[in-house]
């Protein structure tokens, strides 16, 4: 269905899915269950005195109306650039 509407469309209702579903009460922990989004602890990495779990970071071109980054913060990337 997502591949019949343009792109933009398409990102916008999948990111305000998941971005919803974060924000239920047991919203981070289904998305937790759908899949192993944990990073493995070996590539934690700290950086100017902060902590980050992981090497890899998300741009804010995703989600440039920052819909969903409660749900994307838990999908193992170490950062999220918001702005």
């Amino acid at each position: 269905l997502l591949f019949r509407v343009a792109a933009p469309v398409a990102r916008r209702f999948a990111l305000g899915v998941v971005g919803n579903l974060a924000r239920l009460p047991l919203g981070p922990q289904a998305i937790d269950f759908l899949g192993h989004m944990a990073p493995p602890r070996q590539l934690a990495r700290e950086f100017c005195g902060l902590k980050f779990l992981s090497p890899v970071g998300l741009g804010p071109w995703l989600d440039g109306e920052a819909q969903a980054t409660k749900a994307l913060s838990r999908f193992g990337f170490g950062f999220l650039e918001v702005g």
